[in-house]
């Protein structure tokens, strides 16, 4: 949504249109109340006099702050058409990225639900029925068999306390992942993994890389585009070595 509402502000604001007129079009022809709502506010900011990249700063969770720092730097350049142009290119190519990302995820996501969902059953159904031809035959089983049958009775007798103590524990980790140390020594250990630590690496360099070259060519100082682009990473830990960075560059 917001890189189709920045692809048309671009259009009309390249064509020449003021920014508070290309606001008003915008509000009209906008399908949803909430949204129309929202561009008639920034429009009601500008009217007030305040800048469009101060209006835009007021709704944080609309316009995220890479965002208010490309329009200001537009803003202040006069070239805020063709820096919503870069933008909106920018946020096209993000889409596109993390499509692509989903989508080869995907089909190893759904294999492994699926795989999880069968072994649960054979474990809960199958193996019970087959540990009763085993204790008739009174022979000593092989140490997996014995492994096998030890599980399956855990899962058939205690299964529903797993999934409880399961729960808490992914509650407990979620809470230990808001702790900024934690946080930053698990994505630094995420980013050692064989091929999900690859595509950490290369999603959240991607994507730091493009947006501090936007920032650069719409004219943000370069500490200040760093720490803009650093903000945008999911990866703590990479952030980390971004803001050090910052640090020896100032």
């Amino acid at each position: 949504r917001l890189s189709v509402f920045t692809r048309q502000l671009a259009g009309l604001v390249s064509s020449g249109l003021p920014i508070e007129r290309a606001l008003a079009a915008l509000a009209e022809d906008a399908g949803e109340p909430k949204q129309s709502n929202l561009i008639s506010a920034l429009r009601a900011e500008v009217n007030a006099g305040s800048s469009f990249a101060k209006a835009l700063a007021l709704y944080p969770r609309e316009f995220p702050d890479v965002f208010t720092a490309v329009i200001a730097s537009g803003e202040q350049s006069g070239s805020l058409g063709e820096v919503l142009e870069r933008l909106a290119d920018e946020q096209e190519d993000q889409i596109a990225l993390t499509a692509k990302l989903t989508a080869a995820a995907l089909y190893p996501a759904i294999v492994s639900c699926i795989a999880v969902v069968i072994v649960l059953f054979l474990l809960s159904y199958v193996v019970p029925q087959v540990a009763s031809v085993f204790a008739s035959s009174k022979k000593a089983l092989p140490l997996l068999t014995t492994i096998m049958l030890t599980v399956s009775d855990l899962v058939r007798n205690y299964g529903l306390y797993l999934l409880i103590v399961l729960v808490v524990i992914v509650l407990i980790f979620r809470q230990l992942l808001k702790k900024p140390l934690f946080r930053i020594q698990f994505d630094s250990y995420w980013l050692t993994l064989p091929i999900l630590g690859k595509l950490a690496k290369s999603y959240n360099g991607a994507k730091f890389s493009s947006t501090l070259s936007m920032l650069s060519n719409a004219g943000v100082p370069i500490l200040k585009g760093m720490q803009t682009a650093a903000n945008t990473l999911s990866n703590h830990a990479m952030r980390a070595d971004i803001e050090d960075a910052i640090i020896m560059v100032r």
